[in-house]
């Protein structure tokens, strides 16, 4: 659900991994902190997590953990 609302909102194709109750998305052309903001404001029942080295910086190199609640 979360890859196609990416689609139909940015118009870019997500790369995921699912197992289990994860997901691991990767979006290029997207800074991934920004996108996992956007998913924690769009959906409520899921845990987002992104590895960054400093947070004022933003991040296009790592994978987005998505977790469901």
């Amino acid at each position: 659900m979360i890859p196609e609302l990416i689609k139909d909102k940015f118009g870019l194709e997500a790369e995921v991994v699912e197992a289990s109750n994860i997901i691991m998305l990767r979006v290029q052309g997207l800074d991934n902190l920004s996108l996992a903001n956007w998913i924690k404001e769009e959906f409520s029942d899921v845990y987002v997590t992104v590895k960054n080295r400093r947070s004022f910086e933003f991040s296009n190199d790592g994978w987005i953990k998505i977790e469901k609640n």
